[in-house]
């Protein structure tokens, strides 16, 4: 019996971190600087106030506070900054367990089975960031949903 249940062996990784930092953009182009080619500049808008909502007020379809930004005056750039929001935090626990089975002297197998984010943790990505667009502050998608995989291996 010990040959099945015992000499198992559990892994684990977690990872955990606070929002990352992204900035908004417009919707429209206001300063005429975007041309034809692909290489356009991203315009910003101007912000009025402190756009990052306390975390009790956050909500996947009011993420950051929209009314802190407006649109510059024609021909003009706005103010904001590259990182003045904070997206959700991210969490996640990958595991795994492991056995080698001894067959014969010189033969082998390893099971193993793996999960990755195994406690199936919605991961939120950013909110849309374009300022003037009917989606803006709403988180439309998550990172992936718990993935898990087995593998035999033989070694003789």
């Amino acid at each position: 019996m010990s040959h099945i249940v015992g000499n198992w062996d559990i892994s684990g990784v977690w990872t955990m971190y606070s929002g990352g930092h992204f900035g908004p953009s417009l919707a429209s182009s206001v300063s005429n600087a975007i041309g034809s080619t692909a290489l356009a500049p991203v315009e910003r808008p101007n912000v009025n106030g402190n756009p990052n909502l306390p975390s009790d007020q956050r909500t996947i379809n009011a993420w950051f506070n929209t009314a802190a930004f407006s649109s510059p005056a024609q021909f003009t750039f706005g103010n904001s900054g590259t990182g003045v929001l904070v997206g959700p935090g991210y969490f996640n626990v990958d595991a795994g367990i492991h056995r080698n089975f001894a067959i014969k002297e010189r033969i082998k197998m390893s099971f193993r089975w793996e999960l990755f984010n195994s406690f199936n943790r919605a991961n939120f990505n950013n909110p849309n960031a374009q300022i003037g667009g009917t989606s803006a502050g709403v988180i439309s998608g998550t990172l992936a949903a718990r993935v898990m995989q087995a593998a035999l291996k033989l070694t003789f």
